[in-house]
């Protein structure tokens, strides 16, 4: 990264994760009750983590109700099924 798009670039990363991670703690703080609490990055990580995770798994229960074959589900989520 020594040319200064790249360095744009980065920084456009660095900040845009900062926000998020932010928008993040205020999610956690107020759903799950932290309040007084420092959470470190690697706490909201995980909480992002498992929030990605629930609304993928909330999605596929959705869809599969709605009778998507297996095979569709995955093709839309861009896996390949060995």
């Amino acid at each position: 990264m020594r040319e200064l798009k790249g360095i744009k670039s980065h920084w456009c990363l660095v900040f845009t994760s900062a926000i998020v991670l932010e928008l993040i703690r205020v999610y956690v703080i107020t759903k799950k009750g932290f309040e007084g609490r420092l959470l470190t990055v690697g706490e909201l990580e995980r909480c992002a983590f498992e929030r990605a995770i629930c609304s993928i798994i909330e999605w596929v229960i959705e869809v599969r109700d709605q009778k998507m074959s297996k095979e569709a589900i995955f093709e839309y989520l861009g896996f390949c099924q060995s």
